[in-house]
């Protein structure tokens, strides 16, 4: 009998690496409302009530372990600071990275360090809490890093 659930377990652990392997890397890139920022064709443009922020990326392909530069800039606004930001993994846990912004005239540039996934592609949202033209706003932008 023992034998038996062992041929069982191992049978389960076997499909279940092979469902794993077999899975292509597709990411589900439809998000309501939350643009997913392609920086390799254009900046990523957030829509608000009266104004837009751009971001743009110092690269094109973001990489895990590879520091890179974000900038945020709000081109229509007459006034725009920047409260609090933070990257967190949208469909995988890796815990909240805080994102310090700085004032450069009309930007805010950020340095950034992601941490590595197992997976080959992962999908990341930013979150900025920010406030322009004296209206509250949260921004979320995902973006993908690559391995």
């Amino acid at each position: 009998m023992r034998i038996f659930y062992t041929v069982i377990i191992v049978a389960i652990i076997g499909v279940l690496v092979t469902i794993n392997l077999n899975r292509k890397e597709n990411i589900d890139l439809r998000q309501t409302g939350v643009p997913l920022c392609n920086f390799q064709v254009e900046p990523c443009s957030y829509e608000m009530d009266t104004t837009k922020a751009l971001l743009t990326s110092s690269v094109e392909k973001i990489r895990p372990e590879e520091a890179f530069q974000f900038s945020l800039q709000f081109p229509e606004a007459q006034n725009a600071e920047i409260k609090s930001a933070f990257i967190e993994g949208r469909d995988m846990y890796m815990g909240k990275i805080p994102v310090f912004f700085t004032s450069e005239g009309d930007k805010y540039r950020s340095d950034v360090l992601l941490g590595a996934c197992t997976e080959a592609q992962m999908v990341w949202r930013m979150t900025v809490n920010v406030v322009v033209d004296n209206q509250q706003q949260r921004l979320l932008y995902d973006f993908i890093a690559y391995q």
